[in-house]
């Protein structure tokens, strides 16, 4: 026993000691800037939401697909907030960006001030797969006056990937975000 006890002070106790915490955070940015639209508006012209994602994708850790039916959480990425939130977030920006500041209100809000367009997002898929960063999202706008769905659409976006890192996977991630905005956006302009 005394060996033992021996080789444990010996090595400083290194069984005992503590690991160093690998964990990394991440969070969706606004992605690639582009021209700000002219000004502020006076009251928003779009609702966006209710926004959903995948339930597998309602945890803190980064989600990648490995197969068709096979998924792989990862051991040391975190999102930083929760990814629900994260993509609203990101997504309103790149609306605002683009249609000027105050033009959107994210749901939910009172129903006295439901805008006049009101966009839903269902996210079917939002992971890294292969050499690309998938969005496939099914989309629907509304008209708030007489609730008649005046576009609906589907999108299966992918943005390649730099490498195979995490940081990598949410920099195309966030970019993919970014082209679904644009998208919506242009529907918005042509209804208009």
């Amino acid at each position: 026993m005394r060996p033992l006890l021996a080789l444990a002070l010996a090595t400083g106790c290194s069984w005992f000691s503590a690991k160093p915490d690998r964990t990394r955070y991440y969070v969706l940015d606004f992605a690639a800037p582009e021209q700000r639209a002219p000004g502020a508006v006076e009251q928003p012209v779009i609702g966006l939401g209710p926004i959903t994602l995948p339930a597998y994708l309602d945890r803190p850790e980064l989600v990648s697909r490995v197969g068709r039916n096979e998924l792989q959480v990862s051991p040391n990425g975190r999102w930083a907030e929760p990814l629900d939130r994260g993509f609203g977030r990101a997504l309103r920006h790149k609306l605002e960006t683009l249609l000027g500041p105050n033009a959107v209100l994210a749901f939910p809000w009172e129903p006295a001030k439901t805008p006049p367009v009101v966009i839903s997002v269902e996210v079917e898929r939002f992971e890294p797969f292969g050499g690309t960063a998938e969005l496939w999202a099914k989309y629907t706008m509304r008209e708030s006056s007489t609730g008649r769905i005046s576009f609906a659409g589907e999108e299966r976006l992918s943005e390649p990937l730099a490498d195979a890192s995490p940081e990598a996977a949410v920099a195309s991630l966030s970019r993919a975000v970014a082209a679904l905005g644009r998208k919506l956006v242009r529907l918005v302009v042509e209804r208009r």
